[in-house]
C-alpha cells in the first residue's frame, strides 16, 4: 500500500463490542475510525451495530472531516453491506 500524504484520502473504521457495563444510555458498541497520514482519531458510541446506525454515525464524521477516497474495514457485516448496498 502506498503511503498516503493527504490527510483523510484514506481511513481505516472498526466496530468495537458489545462492551460491559453499558453506558446510560444504553449505548455497548464503539465505532472508531482512523486516518492513515495523521492518525487522527474518531470514535462514536451506539447503541447497536445495524447498518443504518453505522451509516448514520459516519455521514456524521464525513460531513466533518470530508469523505474519503478509500475506507478500509474488515469487512465485518455492518460495513460491508454498506458497500454492497
Amino acid at each position: 500500500m502506498p503511503l498516503i500524504n493527504v490527510p483523510f484520502e484514506r481511513v481505516a473504521v472498526d466496530l468495537i463490542g458489545p462492551i460491559f457495563p453499558v453506558t446510560d444510555k444504553g449505548k455497548r458498541y464503539i465505532l472508531t475510525l482512523v486516518d492513515f497520514a495523521i492518525r487522527y482519531p474518531e470514535a462514536v458510541a451506539l447503541k447497536t451495530i445495524e447498518t443504518e446506525q453505522v451509516a448514520e454515525a459516519l455521514v456524521e464524521i464525513f460531513s466533518r472531516i470530508g469523505f474519503p477516497r478509500e475506507i478500509l474495514s474488515d469487512k465485518g457485516t455492518q460495513i460491508h453491506v454498506m458497500y454492497v448496498s
